[in-house]
């Protein structure tokens, strides 16, 4: 599986796939900011882009804006992949916080997030549209030295 950053020329197939995630932003936009950082994912240098990350950084966090999967393959590693890319690029950057939300209905996504070692950070009572709901702040801690840290205060979910 290759992780790299993607060319001019798949921005096209590549918003399309951000819309087939049921995501509504345009990528563009988003790139045209000095803060985004953006990678795909893909099973060789050939083949076509199957996932994406998207991450803002400011100073010493990063805050993952998106992570999509081409719904036909889902599961088979994009995101886990993507995610490993990202730790190792917060390390390489002495970044001190990766944050994310999800929404709280998410269970795949949230078990992932928490296999990397992030902690439930609070809860985000309405956070997302269509359809309202609940998100889940997530929270990575990298000590300076970037190993990953037990998250030291964090809240239980209360029942939906």
């Amino acid at each position: 599986m290759l992780v790299a950053p993607p060319q001019q020329s798949e921005f096209p197939r590549l918003q399309e796939l951000v819309e087939a995630c049921g995501l509504s932003f345009d990528l563009r936009e988003e790139l045209s900011l000095a803060m985004t950082r953006l990678w795909v994912a893909r099973p060789s240098a050939e083949a076509p882009i199957e996932a994406f990350l998207l991450v803002y950084a400011a100073a010493d966090e990063r805050h993952v804006v998106a992570i999509g999967t081409r719904p036909e393959v889902r599961r088979r590693g994009y995101a886990r992949r993507l995610l490993v890319e990202l730790i190792d690029h917060a390390r390489s950057q002495a970044v001190r916080l990766v944050l994310l939300e999800v929404r709280r209905s998410n269970g795949p996504a949230i078990a992932l997030y928490r296999s990397f070692g992030f902690g439930l950070a609070r809860l985000r009572s309405g956070y997302y549209s269509n359809p309202c709901e609940d998100g889940i702040e997530m929270m990575l801690t990298l000590s300076p030295s970037g190993q990953i840290l037990a998250p030291e205060h964090e809240f239980t979910l209360p029942e939906a």
